[in-house]
């Protein structure tokens, strides 16, 4: 069983993966179409914020083009060992155009502003309310 992208330092058993994974790369091969387009909008986000430059996103956008069209004559298949659609589309893009955006140095990471701390517990009386 090859890893998966969201497992880090812990294997999951086979029988527990086999009941809840199940046909799910099959499933997915029908949600391919709609997942490039998907892939596609979050790209061009990307670009817009300045995350990808114009002539990375259009060499993206063309070989999206590509994989969409694959998949709707039907053609578009999961590799063996690969995990899902999404994880497939990633690998044919890294195939055909290589580390089209590579890390952007000198751009700094997102600033998460943590929530703020709870209010005081408000507690009401017991019985019906009104």
């Amino acid at each position: 069983m090859a890893q998966k992208l969201w497992e880090k330092s812990v294997r999951v058993n086979e029988d527990i993966d086999r009941f809840t994974v199940g046909r799910d790369r099959e499933m997915d091969l029908y949600l391919a179409k709609h997942d490039v387009l998907g892939s596609m909008a979050h790209i061009t986000m990307l670009e817009s914020i300045g995350l990808l430059t114009a002539g990375e996103l259009q060499a993206l956008l063309a070989e999206m083009k590509n994989i969409y069209a694959s998949a709707e004559r039907g053609e578009f298949v999961i590799e063996d060992g690969i995990e899902d659609v999404h994880s497939q589309v990633e690998l044919m893009l890294t195939r055909k155009l290589g580390d089209v955006a590579p890390p952007r140095s000198g751009i700094p990471p997102p600033q998460i502003t943590p929530a703020p701390a709870p209010g005081p517990r408000r507690t009401f009386p017991a019985g019906p309310h009104r």
